[in-house]
């Protein structure tokens, strides 16, 4: 199984339990950090494309979007907090300062949008 998939499975024990930040960021987050950025990415438009498509099509296209988002995010050194549902969060300078963190945000936005668009 994918690990976009599993995410999606595990997301409604996640959302009832109030987690909105995974347990292995949750200290990084409680402690605080001078200078970090957050970024939250919406899908525009997918929630109308997604009750088009048969569910197995729409779980694919989130998979092949996100793990392209995995990928530049972790090649910028960035920090992926979750997904959730067609929503993407991620933050820079939160784990190790770093001076571009707004920066290398709008870098990922950016590159990201680039690639989403290309899936539709």
């Amino acid at each position: 199984m994918n690990r976009h998939v599993a995410a999606l499975k595990e997301r409604g024990a996640a959302d009832c339990a109030g987690i909105l930040v995974p347990l292995h960021l949750a200290q990084a987050f409680a402690d605080p950090v001078a200078d970090c950025s957050v970024l939250f990415a919406d899908l525009v438009g997918f929630t109308e494309l997604s009750q088009r498509l048969p569910a197995d099509d729409v779980v694919k296209l989130l998979n092949q979007i996100f793990s392209r988002f995995d990928d530049l995010t972790e090649a910028a050194g960035l920090t992926k907090i979750k997904t959730i549902g067609d929503g993407y969060m991620v933050a820079a300078g939160v784990l190790a300062p770093r001076d571009d963190h707004a920066m290398a945000l709008a870098s990922l936005a950016h590159l990201g949008s680039i690639g989403a668009m290309v899936w539709y």
